[in-house]
């Protein structure tokens, strides 16, 4: 409940200081004294707009707070999904501050929080009756619990939201466990392909080394069709008058430059030396 409102410095109120108790509490006087003031400050407090020409003649800033007490656990627990939590005193106290060039600082327990904090939090604990001012009537979120509360169903409904919540728990664990299931299925899946791939491939020892080879081969084709043309016209196509031992020994260079390139490069370069010799 709102236990007491402090307001400074709006419209005739320099400070004042409203102190509610436990049960009803009146508010009387004649016209201009100050009634709609307070309603005005607690509108505030709820995150109604502010404009600067509500603040007091020649003053710079205002500022209204309030102190709320005897939270619901129902309350507490909404203002908790919020990040608001009482003081070690199970207390709130709100605080809005106003300056005349239109800046606003809200607080709640001290901690700076958003307009649409303050609202959300605020609509929970208070509640203005007026002309169009009725807050949860008209906030969604409040249909439901206004209705079981005038059916008389509050607790069956909790025992009711309680079940509801194991079978949530519940149907997540299955979902979990099926999950799991599909993923064993899809994995054993994938690993019989794999096994009946490595199978129809056949393969032998010392294939690698072979592929390997082969695959170099294939990468230097052109380094190694220059050198074997080299080689070629070495032994079958000289018409340049070199001396034998010169092409000879070019084509053994040119072997000797394939290396592992050409399978029996070691023993034509065995015999290319001995014909020099």
């Amino acid at each position: 409940m709102l236990a007491s409102l402090h307001v400074e410095n709006i419209a005739v109120v320099k400070s004042i200081d409203v102190d509610f108790s436990d049960g009803f509490t009146a508010l009387t006087g004649e016209t201009g004294s100050g009634k709609s003031i307070i309603v005005d400050s607690i509108s505030l407090l709820l995150g109604g707009k502010f404009s600067p020409e509500m603040l007091r003649t020649g003053e710079e800033t205002a500022m209204v707070s309030c102190r709320i007490v005897g939270l619901s656990d129902g309350n507490a627990a909404l203002l908790a999904e919020m990040g608001i939590g009482p003081d070690e005193n199970g207390e709130l106290f709100v605080q809005r501050d106003f300056t005349a060039d239109g800046k606003v600082r809200n607080r709640i327990n001290g901690r700076s929080v958003s307009a649409s904090i303050l609202r959300g939090a605020m609509t929970l604990l208070v509640n203005i009756h007026g002309q169009h001012d009725n807050q949860k009537l008209l906030d969604p979120r409040f249909h439901l619990g206004l209705l079981d509360s005038w059916a008389e169903n509050v607790e069956i409904a909790e025992r009711y939201s309680a079940l509801y919540d194991k079978m949530c728990a519940v149907k997540e664990r299955i979902a979990g466990a099926t999950v799991s299931e599909a993923e064993k299925a899809r994995r054993e899946e994938m690993l019989r392909y794999q096994i009946d791939d490595i199978s129809s491939a056949n393969p032998r020892e010392g294939e690698e080394d072979e592929l390997t080879k082969k695959r170099d081969i294939l990468k230097n084709l052109e380094f190694t069709r220059k050198h074997t043309q080299l080689i070629y016209r070495a032994l079958y196509r000289n018409d340049k008058g070199a001396s034998a031992c010169s092409l000879i020994d070019m084509a053994q260079k040119s072997v000797e430059a394939l290396g592992d390139l050409l399978p029996d490069g070691e023993a034509i370069a065995a015999r290319l030396d001995s014909a020099v010799s």
